[in-house]
């Protein structure tokens, strides 16, 4: 089936009646592998309040900063080692669904046996996304302290009190602030396949920059309508969110994974027809 927004909401209801049930059941065991993630913010939270009400105690500062310290670096680690690789087998066990084969829970396992190159792809991806971020504040920080100055704002200095060359660095700055953050979205947009493409078995064991290439490749042409398709799921996997947690875990989660991974099946599909093409034209 050709790839199109409308294709995609169409096939996925199908498979999410198909398999609902093993589905909901995979993204309910990652959910519950997100408790110790939740348990160590809950103790820097708390380690906070504590902080807040005896800002005079040194040693409860010290044992609160520890305390905190320690859970954020558990959080890294949990998530760069167990969560990480579970999202990439989420994804996979989705891609099965798709493709009328059994989903078995077995296969949330995928990322963890294809773990560096998941690693990788996570984050070659993240460094590609921030690049543009990290310009666009560079930038702005540079426009506004040689324009500005940043100790104007100190005085509570208003719009009104700018010279016509200060607003001018002002917008100029906002303007480029902003095309920096499309341009991040962008990206986010062409390699949002990337984690599909390291656990396709189908496709062979590739690393991560030949993941992320695939992506793009596959992804050209379709940004805009891959950026509505992501919008609409995000409403509806965060409407269901708000009415409760049980239409997130049993739907919201379910059809977002099956909508993301239908997408990815037709594209991959064309991108490997057109490979055989490519190498079979003398």
């Amino acid at each position: 089936m050709e790839y199109s927004f409308t294709n995609v909401w169409g096939a996925s209801w199908g498979t999410l009646k198909a398999t609902w049930v093993r589905l909901a059941g995979a993204c309910a065991i990652y959910l519950l592998a997100n408790i110790p993630v939740w348990g160590a913010q809950a103790v820097q939270m708390i380690s906070q309040i504590i902080q807040k009400k005896n800002p005079d105690e040194v040693k409860v500062i010290a044992a609160t900063n520890a305390f905190s310290g320690a859970a954020g670096c558990f959080v890294l680690i949990y998530q760069i080692f167990v969560l990480v690789p579970l999202l990439a087998g989420l994804l996979w066990v989705a891609t099965r669904a798709v493709r009328s084969h059994r989903v078995a829970y077995g296969d949330l396992l995928r990322g963890f046996r294809r773990f560096p190159s998941v690693l990788g792809t996570v984050v070659l991806v993240a460094i590609a996304q921030m690049i543009p971020i990290l310009l666009g504040l560079a930038v702005l920080s540079a426009i506004v302290w040689f324009g500005i100055g940043f100790s104007n704002f100190k005085d509570g200095v208003q719009w009104h009190d700018f010279d016509d060359a200060s607003r001018a660095a002002v917008i100029l700055g906002w303007i480029w602030a902003i095309t920096c953050v499309v341009v991040c979205y962008w990206i986010c947009i062409r390699t949002m396949f990337s984690l599909f493409v390291v656990v396709d078995e189908t496709l062979g064991a590739r690393s991560a920059m030949a993941s992320i290439e695939t992506s793009w490749r596959m992804t050209q042409g379709k940004a805009l309508s891959l950026f509505g398709l992501m919008i609409s799921l995000s409403v509806g996997t965060v409407a269901t969110l708000l009415a409760c947690c049980v239409p997130f875990i049993f739907l919201g989660l379910p059809f977002c994974l099956i909508a993301l991974a239908t997408a990815y099946n037709m594209l991959v599909a064309k991108d490997v027809q057109s490979t055989d093409r490519a190498i079979a034209a003398p």
